[in-house]
């Protein structure tokens, strides 16, 4: 792959950070793969939209009194964890429906 290639495929979804790599590749007429590539040897790479609800200073308080209580908890029932089952994929709607599912934003990785 070219750096001319490279760089194009940098600037366009840099310029267009919620393009698709697969309207990447329609538009430029390079295949899906070589539109992957050019994004990862261009360092880009596809960061999911994270909707979170803001916290106010009544919230501190709750989270403190939450943490007290799961420390009692824990203290009482030792081995709780062992058959607790922790998952990230939450869905919250406060203010409306948002799917991040699909939105990708393009940037630098560190």
């Amino acid at each position: 792959m070219s750096e001319e290639t490279i760089h194009d495929v940098k600037e366009r979804l840099l310029a267009s950070p919620s393009k698709s790599l697969r309207r990447l590749s329609q538009e430029t007429d390079l295949p899906y793969s070589a539109s992957q590539r050019g994004a990862k040897k261009a360092k880009l790479r596809a960061y999911r939209v994270l909707c979170v609800q803001k916290l106010l200073p009544i919230d501190h308080v709750k989270r403190a009194r939450f943490c007290l209580w799961f420390k009692d908890f824990l203290t009482q029932n030792p081995g709780i964890l062992d058959f607790t089952f922790f998952r990230d994929k939450t869905w919250f709607h406060l203010s409306g429906y948002a799917n991040s599912q699909n939105t990708r934003i393009w940037a630098y990785c560190a």
